[in-house]
């Protein structure tokens, strides 16, 4: 009986490793691909820029953020619909109906990354692609030319395209 419980248990620990072994995958037999299937075409020539900034002080270029404008189509985020929108001269969209003017400050929609958090005292109601405190780049109109916006499409299929063009990471410290 013992010679046999030793055979079971020697065929139970072969088969169990042996099958482990049979499922196991090699990351070798993986190959990366990063696709989405849509074409990316800039929409610097094409896009609108926006129309209204919160900040039109001493860091219009830098630490701005615009006034709502519409989405074009209901868009639902997190549960929750929004028809309007608000872009960052720090690489984020948001959907938050807040006054802030992304100023030079370490608050909700300022520069400061740390304000991004899941706790509803940040900024929290945002799309961050390149989020980073970044500035728009000189010339007649720096904001104009440096972040647009475009809706393309047919309902219900549309598409909202926000496009950051020539943006700089900003170098200079901001005031405490």
């Amino acid at each position: 009986m013992k010679m046999f419980r030793t055979h079971l248990l020697f065929l139970f620990c072969l088969t169990v490793l042996t099958s482990s072994a049979a499922l196991a995958q090699s990351i070798a037999n993986y190959a990366t691909s990063r696709t989405t299937g849509i074409t990316y075409n800039s929409i610097a020539a094409t896009g609108s820029a926006f129309s209204s900034w919160r900040n039109n002080g001493s860091y219009s270029q830098d630490d701005n953020r615009s006034y709502q404008t519409d989405i074009g189509f209901d868009f639902w985020y997190n549960g929750t619909r929004y028809t309007k929108f608000s872009v960052s001269t720090n690489g984020f969209i948001d959907f938050s109906s807040s006054a802030a003017d992304g100023g030079a400050s370490t608050g909700a929609y300022g520069y400061d990354n740390a304000a991004f958090t899941g706790n509803g005292s940040g900024t929290w109601l945002a799309i961050a692609p390149f989020y980073d405190d970044m500035t728009a780049q000189g010339g007649v109109d720096a904001l104009g030319n440096s972040i647009k916006y475009l809706v393309t499409g047919n309902a219900p299929n549309r598409v909202l395209t926000v496009e950051w063009i020539n943006m700089a990471c900003t170098a200079i410290p901001h005031p405490a």
